[in-house]
């Protein structure tokens, strides 16, 4: 699926309309009429955090996270035991 400005504000109105985003919904003629650019910047970040809140909440994404956090965690885990290991050898060469 190729998004277009088009498509891409009807899936957001429709995310707006299913989730029932409350504080969102008067945004929705706006949105819909292709005037996005005129809502003013906190309805902009107030949408964006419903997005980017939805993203995490779902389990694709958070299946993601949670693999780059692992991978994260164990690079740092393995960065730290060199480092260990390079302090110690260090220390015994003394």
């Amino acid at each position: 699926m190729q998004l277009s400005i088009q498509n891409w504000q009807d899936h957001l109105c429709d995310f707006l309309e299913v989730e029932e985003v409350g504080k969102l919904l008067g945004h929705l003629e706006t949105i819909r009429s292709g005037g996005y650019s005129e809502l003013d910047p906190s309805a902009k970040l107030d949408i964006l955090h419903e997005l980017v809140d939805r993203a995490l909440t779902s389990d694709v994404i958070r299946g993601q996270l949670d693999e780059y956090i692992e991978e994260y965690t164990t690079r740092v885990e393995q960065h730290d035991h060199l480092k260990y290991s390079g302090a110690l050898v260090q220390l015994t060469s003394l």
